[in-house]
């Protein structure tokens, strides 16, 4: 469901309006917010043009990552791994995301959360998710029920009995190596330890664990339910069973698996927060207002969301983390955080979480 669009507040650097209720209404409702295709042009004579053949149609598209892995890999291992029971460490926007898009897929899920009143409300917040899909019809009822039944919160995080076990905890590597350090001791040896970081070192992780080659990155996009990529990052402790195993548990839950490097912020963040941290500082220098500065790239990039509307959306804090990052990772200049952003984490306005970022949220 479409999140309620921020409110207009007061002007002035890192305030604005909406910049997705802009631009000819038309133009949004018959596009949604995308190019028309290019129209084709037709073959006129023209005798100082070039003449090649005819482009022909492919007889069948390019195979999708997950069908090359399964088809060559997977079913020529002597014991490939068999995912059923999973669980997750984290029940927080992304935990429970994950936890309900396992849950839906048909597997068993183990929730956890160090907070038992988070860990309650994501529960509720599952449910109640779930109930809604059946009362839109998008899910049938008998799949709601299993869905339900096959997910169970826990309170201790001691000799947990899964095929995998994924941490999706906040961005920050200390924490993260607390957990998989703990895992080394409660976690079944055939057990893959999987992270939900979007950009951490995987390999520092599987030290941790103290079972390298069962280690991996399953970094999942939010809203989970909803985005259909799963990076997959093959630390070089991984061993070809446990990647090839995530790989065909991805397919199995309807996404989109891609290979990428252990390498700072892997593809997709690597790419798009120094994007975010560009308009942040285009903002700063008054270059165009927020709402002007998210309209560009909305309307002459066909971009979803602008940039400063997606910092807000995913928390100015963890924007400034994973900069900060990127900054001691590269070593490079071009990753520090833009000083207002700073400064707009130090007031606490973090974005959609605390009503106030860029953009302004009842």
């Amino acid at each position: 469901m479409r999140a309620e669009s921020p409110r207009l507040t007061r002007a002035g650097p890192g305030r604005d309006s909406d910049p997705r209720d802009n631009g000819p209404e038309d133009f949004k409702k018959s596009r949604r917010g995308h190019y028309p295709s290019p129209t084709p042009q037709t073959n006129k004579p023209n005798s100082n043009a070039k003449h090649y053949p005819p482009i022909r149609a492919c007889k069948s598209a390019p195979p999708t990552v997950s069908s090359i892995y399964n088809n060559t890999l997977y079913h020529k291992l002597t014991h490939p791994m068999h995912i059923n029971r999973i669980a997750i460490i984290g029940a927080g926007t992304m935990g429970r995301g994950i936890a309900q898009v396992f849950a839906q897929a048909g597997l068993e899920v183990l929730l956890y959360d160090s907070d038992p009143d988070a860990l309650a409300q994501s529960l509720a917040t599952i449910t109640e998710r779930l109930r809604q899909q059946c009362v839109k019809g998008h899910l049938q009822e008998a799949a709601c029920a299993t869905a339900l039944d096959a997910l169970q919160g826990i309170e201790r995080l001691e000799a947990i009995d899964a095929d995998m076990i994924i941490e999706v905890v906040p961005e920050r590597l200390d924490l993260k190596l607390d957990i998989f350090t703990h895992l080394r001791q409660v976690a079944q040896a055939r057990t893959i330890l999987a992270s939900n970081t979007s950009g951490l070192d995987i390999s520092a992780l599987a030290q941790a664990s103290g079972r390298p080659d069962k280690v991996i990155g399953m970094h999942f996009f939010n809203p989970p339910p909803i985005m259909p990529l799963i990076e997959v990052v093959r630390a070089s402790e991984t061993s070809e069973e446990t990647f090839v195993a995530v790989i065909a548990l991805a397919e199995r839950l309807g996404k989109t698996p891609i290979p990428v490097a252990n390498s700072p912020g892997f593809v997709a963040n690597r790419i798009l927060f120094p994007m975010i941290n560009e308009a942040i500082y285009a903002l700063a220098e008054g270059v165009a207002s927020a709402a002007d500065i998210d309209r560009v790239l909305v309307l002459g990039a066909s971009h979803p969301l602008g940039p400063l509307a997606l910092a807000d959306f995913v928390g100015l804090d963890v924007t400034l983390d994973i900069l900060d990052s990127f900054a001691r990772r590269f070593d490079n200049a071009k990753y520090c955080p833009c000083p207002l952003l700073r400064e707009m984490v130090d007031r606490g306005e973090l974005g959609r979480k605390t009503g106030q970022g860029f953009f302004s949220y009842p």
